[in-house]
């Protein structure tokens, strides 16, 4: 869910606020390993895409945003 697309949403109809969270779903983000290098990862981040999910080697997931890039590459 991008928080942007939800906020116009709720701002244009209040009403939205009872709708189902798959209403607002947009594509999956990129998912890259653990091991992706910022280069890598700052390639696939863009305006439609916000944030990519890590693969973390122990079976878990990270959301890295395009915040988290800007204050890497800072």
């Amino acid at each position: 869910i991008d928080d942007r697309v939800l906020f116009e949403k709720i701002v244009d109809d209040p009403q939205v606020m009872n709708a189902s969270v798959s209403d607002f779903m947009g594509a999956p983000y990129p998912m890259v390993k653990e091991t992706a290098s910022i280069e890598e990862i700052s390639k696939l981040v863009n305006k439609e895409v916000s944030a990519v999910l890590v693969e973390l080697n122990d079976g878990g997931h990270h959301i890295l945003t395009r915040h988290d890039l800007i204050s890497a590459m800072a």
